[in-house]
């Protein structure tokens, strides 16, 4: 691509952000946005949910030609009380920054927005989620992050890349990993650890998300995650363990049950993912390019 592109990362300093950055420093020039960064040259510490802040900066700022949204409150799924933190954190943002830069004429070329496969809520009936599936996000996470979709969806689908990840691990990032895996500081196993789940590699984002700059893939909905699926013993091996409590499969089926009894969307998201397979196939994207990243 021999265009230098003005591109704007949103929430730049989270997890992904920080990953993906200085593969698109190649592009262009990359302006950071977001509340924890530290203001700069090229970076403006705002908070999106605040319109009239947003406003300011898009009437005085540059023309974007990518906004890459990473914009997120992943934590506390399962608790009611933060409903209206992940609406605003998840969803308004994005509307605020978007209508903020159409007020002022500088909608961009590209808007790459990093959803979740939690979009589709956990069931015991289905084990493979493609995107064609229906949607049945039952979290306050998911529900705001399917709430932005829809706005994409609605507003600017010829421009919008929705990419719905897989649990993410990297190098230095294994909370997904670690979170099944372990539990109390012991390390644990249900059942026999046959049961199939997707993950999603940091260094496939990048990939995915430069692709895309490169004209490889059409705007849609993609599901990203690695090319091949994994079992529970697969990630033991990963992190090189092999002593381990194995808890039968019984005890979450029971807390699957309670989680039902006492409206815990906690306890039945992650019971269900425990003793089903959960698989988010990324054969959509894989028909452009290639997702070479995986956890072996």
């Amino acid at each position: 691509m021999a265009e230098r592109l003005n591109i704007l990362i949103a929430g730049a300093n989270g997890i992904i952000g920080q990953n993906i950055t200085p593969a698109l420093n190649s592009y262009g020039d990359v302006y950071k946005l977001g509340k924890s960064v530290s203001p700069g040259k090229k970076t403006y510490k705002i908070d999106l949910i605040n319109k009239q802040l947003v406003d300011n900066l898009f009437s005085k700022d540059n023309y974007y030609d990518i906004l890459v949204f990473l914009v997120g409150l992943a934590h506390s799924k399962g608790s009611k009380a933060t409903e209206k933190l992940h609406m605003d954190c998840n969803y308004l943002s994005l509307v605020n920054c978007l209508e903020s830069m159409k007020k002022y004429g500088k909608i961009p070329k590209k808007i790459i927005f990093s959803s979740t496969i939690s979009v589709y809520g956990e069931s015991f009936e289905k084990e493979i989620y493609k995107e064609t599936c229906s949607l049945n996000p039952s979290s306050a996470y998911a529900l705001s992050k399917k709430k932005a979709e829809d706005y994409l969806v609605n507003h600017y689908s010829d421009i919008a890349w929705i990419l719905r990840y897989a649990p993410v691990y990297g190098h230095k990032f294994s909370l997904n990993i670690d979170r099944r895996t372990i539990m109390k500081n012991f390390n644990y196993r249900v059942g026999d650890g046959m049961n199939k789940l997707s993950l999603c590699n940091m260094k496939n984002i990048t990939h995915v998300i430069s692709e895309i700059f490169e004209e490889k893939i059409p705007p849609g909905k993609y599901n990203i995650s690695d090319s091949i699926d994994y079992n529970y013993n697969d990630l033991l091996k990963y992190k090189n363990i092999d002593r381990i409590i194995i808890l039968p499969r019984f005890l979450f089926f029971a807390l699957k049950l309670i989680g039902e009894l006492i409206n815990s969307n906690f306890l039945k998201e992650n019971s269900i993912k425990l003793i089903s397979d959960n698989i988010y196939p990324s054969k959509k994207i894989r028909r452009f390019i290639d997702l070479p990243y995986t956890l072996k």
